[in-house]
């Protein structure tokens, strides 16, 4: 989605190529940062509640 939203910005503002790359380069980089590392996507069950839960 980010290249065809960059290729459509580009036309619009008068960018090239380069712009585009540049920008889903950068898009790409911002929203690494908000994935979930794949142990978070463990079911619940495998998850041990920490010593001071109320849950003990």
């Amino acid at each position: 989605m980010a290249p065809r939203v960059a290729a459509l910005l580009a036309d619009e503002l008068g960018h090239d190529e380069d712009w585009e790359r540049e920008q889903v380069t950068a898009y790409r980089a911002l929203a690494s940062g908000y994935l979930l590392a794949d142990d978070a996507l463990r079911p619940a069950d495998a998850v041990q509640p920490a010593p001071w839960s109320p849950l003990l």
